[in-house]
């Protein structure tokens, strides 16, 4: 059954998606994501092709979505570590269409675009982000994790684009700073901010945004948030390197 039939069916009973995943374990989660994390993490270059060949090669055998969204995963990790795509030009076609028919938001469709940002060419990466924005009443209604999922989703869309195309990335923050953020929420909003001095040092190359930037690093590790504070430093340090 396709999921946008499923949520509509759910919708009628008055259950949201995310419950419903909740009681069916009906995520798009996979113990090899996992390693795909711990890889990245590691920065071990070679594990991770060898994981994103092997899950292309999955794919292959299953034909299954879920099997499609994880290789473009791991190719997407490993085009972060190196600048190669693995993806080929057919699976790059396959996977927008995919997005750009989606017609229900949930947490499936959103961690599958936002975990292949990279592979996009950035006009396709704008279109479906503005699809998202478009439904951004509906991905709220269903329930917090979808709408931290969809912002997620936005925001490394945004960091993707500051990379490639920093007037797309402009646009595009300019449309995620007017979505409402959940009351709790304290990662999209220093996340944003630390966007915003990155796309200014990306037009003007002044100092003070960099400074600016930095601080929202040391926010993140102040708030005993390491994570967040190392991919921080891993989006400042390509950005200083695709602005020499």
């Amino acid at each position: 059954m396709p999921l946008e039939k499923l949520d509509q069916l759910l919708y009628n009973i008055h259950v949201l998606p995310t419950e419903f995943a909740e009681q069916t374990a009906l995520r798009f989660s996979n113990p090899f994501a996992l390693k795909f994390k711990q890889a990245f993490k590691a920065n071990d270059i070679p594990k991770l092709r060898q994981l994103a060949t092997q899950q292309l090669k999955v794919y292959e055998q299953t034909q299954d979505d879920a099997d499609f969204f994880l290789s473009a995963l791991g190719c997407n990790f490993y085009f972060l570590k190196t600048n190669k795509n693995l993806f080929s030009p057919s699976a790059k076609q396959k996977l927008t269409s995919i997005l750009l028919k989606a017609k229900v938001w949930n947490n499936y469709y959103l961690t599958a675009f936002g975990n292949a940002t990279n592979l996009l060419d950035t006009k396709t990466i704008y279109k479906i982000s503005n699809r998202i924005i478009a439904n951004f009443d509906q991905i709220k209604a269903d329930g917090d994790t979808n709408h931290l999922f969809a912002l997620g989703a936005l925001l490394n869309t945004t960091t993707t684009l500051l990379l490639a195309d920093p007037q797309l990335a402009k646009k595009l923050l300019e449309k995620i700073n007017k979505l409402e953020i959940p009351s709790l929420d304290h990662y999209t909003g220093l996340y944003k901010k630390f966007l915003q001095h990155l796309i200014n040092y990306r037009f003007t190359h002044r100092e003070q945004d960099l400074k600016l930037a930095t601080k929202a690093i040391d926010i993140a590790n102040f708030i005993d948030r390491p994570d967040t504070a190392d991919e921080f430093q891993n989006i400042l340090s390509q950005v200083l390197r695709v602005s020499k």
